[in-house]
């Protein structure tokens, strides 16, 4: 679904910001680290402290009573001639699968080597499934 560029813009990227929506219409917005493997997003919930267990966090909640997401991922600069995003709209779901988990651990190990100590095996795993994908680039080139 992304085009070559939008491919090597997310996959050169380092954080995303995750926005889901509650019950009610209540947007929640966080940035998360994230790996794509050129057909879907995957993101975890790491052993940094958190406020809640996994699956009590704002995130989780709202993904499971209302799947869809969008993904931002976006470059800022003081010079706005190089200022560029790429959103990600999709359907996100938690990986229930051991292959796939232990997949998207081991990709997120290899892009982030902080998880080689935060990032636990059995770690509740996000999968986040395109269905529009919106791009702006400054320079036109995304």
């Amino acid at each position: 679904m992304l085009n070559p560029l939008q491919e090597a813009y997310v996959s050169a990227a380092r954080v995303a910001r995750l926005a889901t929506v509650d019950k009610e219409a209540r947007p929640h917005a966080v940035p998360v680290c994230y790996v794509y493997d050129e057909e879907r997003f995957y993101t975890a919930i790491d052993r940094k402290p958190k406020v809640a267990r996994s699956s009590d966090l704002t995130r989780i909640k709202n993904l499971v009573a209302n799947p869809a997401v969008t993904l931002l991922i976006d470059h800022y600069s003081d010079d706005w001639t190089q200022l560029s995003y790429v959103q990600v709209r999709g359907i996100a779901v938690l990986v229930t699968s051991s292959s796939e988990r232990s997949q998207a651990v081991s990709a997120l190990r290899a892009k982030y080597s902080q998880y080689d100590t935060l990032l636990e095996d059995e770690a509740t795993v996000v999968r986040i499934e395109p269905r529009r994908v919106v791009s702006w680039s400054s320079t036109g080139d995304l």
